[in-house]
């Protein structure tokens, strides 16, 4: 991911969320977004740099500087905290004799690593769960993908638990739900099944924990 910047005579490069200066950052403040200006490209970004006093060349003003967007460092909320508690406890329980373990260590700032975090905490609890694989298989002899073998729109984890079949599918950043998945969904729940899209972990775990 790459952002977009707009060059300031003054010798500064204003950077640009996206090519529709979403959010704009100051060099002296790199990391704090300046101010939030929504409209159209080059026009308004001369308006905001009229309003901080810089004079912005009219026309095209982005150009692509090629500098990768620095992400805040990660952040472990208190529920992945909780589950490498659980993890580890279970750990100790399951080799009691081996003083010096590894630590269980969980995140959820990725497709990956929340969908462990989710099965992971599904099986501490005592449910039946499995991930799904609904990605296509590559044919060496074709030398391409081709569909796997799974309905399309099935969930990344089934789950049952306490009798409920839990259906969970994982979007994480600006992943959205397919019109396949929406309509897995509502089969799911059409039939007595439960449903959810987890963004995160600490949502999951305060919908999994209030399951009646």
């Amino acid at each position: 991911m790459y952002r977009t910047g707009v060059h300031d005579p003054r010798g500064l490069d204003w950077k640009v969320e996206n090519d529709y200066s979403e959010s704009i950052t100051r060099p002296d403040t790199w990391g704090e977004p300046l101010k939030i200006y929504k409209g159209n490209k080059s026009d308004d970004l001369f308006e905001l740099g009229s309003a901080f006093g810089i004079n912005m060349p009219a026309g095209p003003a982005l150009i692509k500087t090629g500098m990768k967007v620095k992400k805040a460092p990660y952040r472990k909320p208190e529920a992945v905290r909780e589950l490498e508690r659980m993890a580890n406890e279970e750990a100790r329980q399951k080799h009691p004799t081996c003083p010096h373990l590894a630590p269980r260590t969980f995140r959820d700032d990725g497709a990956n690593n929340l969908t462990k975090c989710i099965t992971t905490y599904l099986r501490l609890k005592g449910a039946f769960v499995s991930r799904l694989n609904n990605g296509g298989i590559y044919d060496y002899r074709l030398k391409k993908y081709r569909p796997g073998t799974n309905r399309r729109g099935l969930p990344d984890v089934i789950a049952t638990y306490e009798g409920k079949s839990i259906f969970v599918e994982v979007k994480h950043g600006r992943d959205r739900m397919s019109e396949h998945q929406e309509r897995i969904r509502q089969e799911q729940e059409q039939s007595g099944g439960l449903w959810f899209t987890a963004h995160n972990f600490t949502e999951f775990k305060i919908w999994f924990d209030n399951i009646k």
